[in-house]
């Protein structure tokens, strides 16, 4: 019966050190991600219409933005204001229709980093 206890204990101190030694990293692992919004604003845009991509994150934030066409790849780049609200726009020229393009958002703040992403689909 002592042993059990005496393990009972054992394990339950180990557990109290590693949430005390672990707990800290784990929160600053997450402080170091930025928040980020994406969303396109037209779901079904047309031939030779504008896709304006709304991003929300932190202020004065790098953006970086690909859409991923089913022949190329297209990258926008632009700075938050001081909301941090941002569009990015991309052109659909002759995209397939039909296609869903994925649109994905890095974003840089100081030694902080975010990524989001969204899509839209060309209309025929």
């Amino acid at each position: 019966m002592r042993i059990r206890t005496a393990a009972v204990a054992l394990w339950a101190a180990a557990v109290v050190v590693a949430t005390t030694l672990f707990a800290p990293l784990g929160a600053a692992r997450a402080a170091t991600v930025v928040p980020c919004r994406a969303t396109a604003s037209v779901a079904q845009p047309h031939t030779n219409q504008t896709e304006p991509v709304y991003i929300a994150t932190l202020a004065s934030a790098h953006v970086t933005g690909v859409a991923y066409y089913k022949t190329t790849n297209t990258r926008k780049t632009g700075i938050t204001n001081v909301r941090g609200h941002l569009y990015l726009y991309w052109r659909i020229s002759h995209a397939t229709p039909g296609y869903r393009v994925n649109v994905v958002i890095n974003v840089v703040s100081g030694s902080l980093r975010g990524s989001c992403s969204t899509y839209f689909t060309p209309a025929g």
